[in-house]
């Protein structure tokens, strides 16, 4: 998460008046001017301040740029499956329409055949029936596998997802403890 300018802009203002009555207590004042290496020592302070805030924002965007590299790489990677899936589906039905079509041309077949013997005709029903039950079978083969690959790009969707939260967490809690870490230098450089 970065911070935008006016975000610690509003939090500088909003800690200006607590700073100054602490640096208030905390050094005694003394009659004349401010003590220059007090200023000079202020003036690095802000000076370093600045340089972790740039910092701190060039890290956070080039962790969006990776994020953002991420999602493109799988969808690249989903939009090749899609496509081998699609491949598979064209071929597999071309496949049941060749088989079909020899179906239709052999059902001819029978029909003439049909007044050479009944029982001949039995034995060809009992093979279209066995036909039908790999048919069936295999048909239950695609749908199965259809729908254990649907299952599988939800996992990885939701993968994905835990990831990209757990990123985002991360990326708030450094945010948070770079903005406390620098409260305490700041601190810390006016006690000392």
């Amino acid at each position: 998460m970065a911070l935008q300018d006016e975000d610690v802009r509003r939090v500088g203002d909003y800690m200006k008046p607590w700073i100054r009555d602490m640096v208030r207590e905390m050094v005694p004042r003394q009659p004349g001017p401010i003590d220059t290496q007090l200023l000079e020592r202020m003036v690095r302070v802000e000076e370093e301040l600045k340089a972790q805030r740039e910092l701190m924002r060039d890290r956070f965007d080039a962790m969006d740029q990776r994020f953002i590299d991420m999602r493109a790489h799988s969808d690249a990677r989903f939009e090749a499956m899609d496509q081998r899936f699609v491949a598979m589906r064209a071929h597999s039905d071309a496949r049941f329409e060749a088989m079909e079509q020899r179906f239709v041309a052999m059902d001819q077949r029978f029909i003439d055949m049909r007044a050479y013997t009944d029982a001949r005709f039995d034995a060809v029903d009992a093979r279209f029936d066995a036909a039908d039950k790999r048919f069936d079978a295999a048909d239950k083969r695609f749908d199965d596998a259809l729908a254990h690959s649907d299952a599988r790009f939800q996992a990885v969707d939701k993968r994905f997802d835990d990831v990209q939260a757990s990123f985002a967490r991360t990326q708030w809690l450094i945010g948070l403890g770079f903005v406390m870490l620098t409260a305490a230098i700041t601190v810390f450089g006016f006690v000392g």
